[in-house]
């Protein structure tokens, strides 16, 4: 993403505001108005929209783009930016969102395996049968974006799969992947790589010897990274947009890969690995559903690197603890975009806003009259944000 930013049709740094859809709305015409409505109660600038595999590809080979003419044609009509998620692969560490052509050929389109030898529901980046099939379809949508919108430059970005990673199991114990794992050295590029608490001084070439407890999820890491690169890569030799991947957080219970999160995943604790090997991939983004402040914020320190600007693609749609963080993110972090998901569940049955989102709402409006205050001091120093917490007294202020 050049220069870190957002940029606006006039190429200007640019604050991303958003509404994420509810997961199902894309191809709805009637939920797709309910979230257009969110985004205007909340004053957002950006709908962030999925795009399904399964309804692109129906049938091997053949492309069908109409859902996506209708989000173009509607953000459009309310002077709006998209943001596209391509759901493919993989949706939160499942094929849900894989045409059924892949489903019904799991000798071709592999899924992984658990230590036990039975089989987990994520289909294995190390199938280059999948990847190819992924790449080939992600290319075709490229395609289409340049055709169709390349001069009006309503996509501000995509998103290439979803919480990416294995559930279950730390790594694909497939023995042609165990195989790979035992015998092939760590590849070059990560071996000036250091995992804090790896319970090994690192040296050697194997991956145990190099990350020790957390050999499994390095080289799981790897094998996600090498598949959601190749991914963006050639979708951008087709069509040049940014393109960003999401994160369900590490930090979550006792934070072991493929229980408390999807293993393989870009982690905080991944995240050398992730810019190490997929340099394509312009911005790692972490999904925030992490209500108290501390554990928030140390997120935030993971993330927003000089090699990686802070973004978060996904928040809650509403809570006070969720608009206070939100103000922090922004002035603090300097964070470029932020949207929140399901704006459809913001509005009651009449289309207005109801109580409980109240809060955000109120806090995206406020950074919508201060985004280009926010734009120009980003990084300066200069932004801090002042949040009353809870039982703490205005003397304290």
């Amino acid at each position: 993403m050049q220069h870190g930013f957002f940029k606006d049709r006039e190429g200007n740094p640019f604050l991303m505001l958003g509404i994420q859809t509810c997961n199902s709305s894309t191809g709805d015409r009637e939920m797709l108005e309910r979230e257009i409505l969110a985004a205007k109660a909340y004053h957002a600038n950006t709908l962030e929209a999925p795009v399904y595999w399964c309804e692109v590809e129906k049938s091997e080979g053949a492309f069908d783009f109409t859902a996506v003419d209708e989000l173009l044609e509607l953000c459009r009509a309310h002077d709006l930016r998209l943001i596209l998620l391509w759901f493919a692969t993989s949706k939160n560490g499942h094929p849900n969102y894989a045409p059924e052509w892949v489903k019904a050929h799991p000798d071709v389109y592999r899924l992984a395996t658990g230590p036990a030898g039975a089989h987990v529901a994520s289909l294995s980046p190390f199938c280059e049968a999948t990847m190819r099939a992924d790449a080939r379809a992600f290319c075709a949508l490229m395609g289409h974006l340049k055709e169709t919108d390349g001069e009006s430059a309503t996509v501000l970005a995509v998103q290439v799969e979803n919480e990416m990673g294995f559930e279950s199991t730390d790594m694909d114990y497939s023995p042609d992947v165990l195989e790979l794992y035992r015998s092939a050295p760590v590849p070059d590029m990560l071996r000036g790589i250091r995992i804090e608490d790896c319970g090994v001084e690192p040296k050697g070439d194997s991956w145990s010897s190099l990350f020790g407890r957390y050999a499994h999820e390095v080289f799981s890491a790897w094998g996600h990274a090498v598949f959601m690169n190749t991914v963006a890569k050639r979708g951008r030799e087709v069509y040049d947009l940014p393109v960003y991947i999401n994160v369900a957080l590490q930090e979550n219970g006792f934070e072991e890969a493929g229980f408390c999160y999807n293993a393989g995943a870009a982690v905080s604790r991944m995240l050398d690995v992730y810019k190490a090997v997929a340099p394509d991939i312009d911005l790692i983004c972490p999904d925030m559903y992490v209500p108290d402040r501390e554990r928030y914020r140390r997120v935030l320190r993971a993330y927003a690197r000089k090699d990686n600007p802070l973004m978060i693609p996904e928040s809650p749609v509403s809570g006070i603890a969720n608009a206070m963080n939100i103000m922090e993110a922004m002035a603090d972090f300097g964070c470029i975009g932020m949207a929140c998901f399901g704006g459809a569940n913001a509005l009651d049955t009449e289309g207005n806003l109801l109580p409980e989102a109240r809060e955000v709402a109120q806090t995206f409006h406020a950074l919508s009259r201060v985004a280009p205050l926010l734009v120009r001091y980003r990084g300066t120093g200069r932004v801090h944000a002042i949040c009353q917490q809870e039982f703490m007294d205005c003397l304290h202020l």
